[in-house]
């Protein structure tokens, strides 16, 4: 059967919209409450680099910060080698 591709979308579990829309949605997923990544992807018909940096700051500001996601350069993390291994081998995170 023939579907649109909103149709489609949705059938996919792929949510789509408004950022803040989308923060609420995956606040009440208990999946995203346990997991410690989450893939975001765009579509390919957003040609513009400009709009492509929207898309990446309105998905870290609007949609994974209010899930208390925390970019990765504000944890404090000790770069001293682990196990005597090269630097970029392996880093601890500081506990905070």
């Amino acid at each position: 059967a023939d579907v649109s591709p909103e149709e489609y979308l949705v059938r996919d579990r792929t949510l789509f919209g408004d950022p803040d829309d989308i923060a609420e949605a995956l606040s009440k997923d208990v999946a995203v409450q346990a997991s410690t990544e989450l893939l975001v992807s765009f579509p390919p018909a957003v040609p513009a680099l400009d709009e492509h940096l929207r898309l990446l700051t309105d998905t870290a500001t609007r949609v994974a910060a209010p899930l208390g996601w925390i970019p990765l350069d504000s944890i404090p993390v000790d770069r001293t080698p682990l196990a005597g291994g090269p630097l970029d081998a392996a880093t601890r995170v500081v506990a905070a």
